[in-house]
């Protein structure tokens, strides 16, 4: 009697994850940021702390004049940060509960596959965010090289290719304005004052923004706003 053999079925793919459907340009970017940590790449540190890379950032985007490319895991509320939403951003869809303003403050926004932090300025400059110090800062790494910029304006564009337009509801300019002066901590009578409107306006749009958010307080509200989730 012959055996028949049970046939043979494939073993399924891998599942994929953001750094595989970023593709191989990501794999040797971070190489080349690894070497970096070790004086032997094309990186070099630029900034030190959550409030110098975003310096660095609005800086650079500032000085951009064609084109500015950005992926993010995370991409907090900023108040202070003027110029940190321009240019083309894609982040995870995570990173829209944790800002609740993102497409508020990023108008066109994408969510998609972000396999961790790169921007790209003028497809001259490229920088990513590298190793953390013993003391638990972030930091931030810069290269020229154009072979880089090559490979992170690549990196970009397949991140990209491969999100959508974030679903998330907005506020207007002047209710983003006033949640960033109620995280700052102001009162009602300070922030009509330091923007001009009439302090009913204000308490408006204080409950406007706080119902937004999902919140019942302002504590609540200025607390989600930062990035706290329910």
């Amino acid at each position: 009697m012959q055996t028949q053999l049970a046939p043979q079925t494939e073993a399924p793919n891998a599942p994929a994850t953001p750094e595989t459907l970023a593709g191989p340009t990501w794999h040797e970017l971070r190489r080349s940021l690894g070497d970096s940590h070790r004086a032997r790449g094309a990186f070099q540190c630029a900034a030190v702390g959550r409030a110098n890379i975003n310096r660095l950032i609005e800086s650079l985007t500032s000085a951009s004049r064609r084109f500015v490319g950005r992926i993010h895991v995370e991409m907090p509320f900023e108040p202070l940060a003027s110029t940190m939403w321009r240019g083309e951003l894609v982040v995870t869809a995570q990173a829209l509960v944790r800002n609740p303003l993102l497409s508020s403050l990023a108008p066109g926004v994408h969510t998609g596959p972000v396999p961790g932090a790169l921007a790209v300025f003028d497809g001259v400059y490229c920088l990513m965010e590298g190793l953390h110090t013993p003391q638990g800062h972030p930091t931030a790494w810069i290269s020229h090289d154009p072979g880089i910029a090559g490979l992170a304006k690549t990196t970009w564009q397949r991140v990209k290719a491969q999100s959508r337009p974030a679903e998330q509801p907005v506020l207007t300019e002047r209710q983003v304005q006033v949640a960033a002066q109620l995280v700052l901590g102001e009162t009602t009578r300070v922030i009509a004052r330091h923007l001009g409107y009439s302090e009913r306006t204000v308490e408006r749009d204080v409950e406007v923004v706080t119902l937004f958010v999902g919140a019942n307080s302002r504590t609540a509200a200025i607390a989600r706003l930062l990035g706290a989730v329910h």
